[in-house]
């Protein structure tokens, strides 16, 4: 019994800790967003800074987070100019582009 009532206590607290992480799926704009390491095309225009951000440990959220953030200003390519971990919170900065 008194096992039962620790384990209540801590079972409560993990699922707590975890459900405040939300999923973040790549939107349909952020479909459209072209992840580059360079722009080539002189034609293209920043329409936008942007950073992609997830405080749960995972970097891929980071960046789709900073794709969706892209095509919000319905840029066409995002360059990233710097992915930065600060324990488990990872940013992405990036500028976003829209090229013919």
């Amino acid at each position: 019994m008194r096992f039962i009532v620790l384990l209540i206590p801590a079972l409560l607290f993990v699922g707590c800790a975890t459900s405040s992480q939300k999923a973040i799926v790549l939107s349909e704009q952020g479909k459209a967003v072209e992840w580059v390491k360079r722009i080539s095309d002189q034609a293209c225009e920043v329409v936008g800074q942007v950073v992609g951000e997830n405080d749960f440990g995972s970097v891929e959220v980071a960046r789709t987070d900073a794709r969706n953030k892209a095509g919000e200003f319905s840029a066409t390519h995002l360059l990233v100019k710097d992915e930065v971990v600060n324990g488990k919170d990872w940013k992405i900065y990036g500028v976003a582009y829209r090229c013919p």
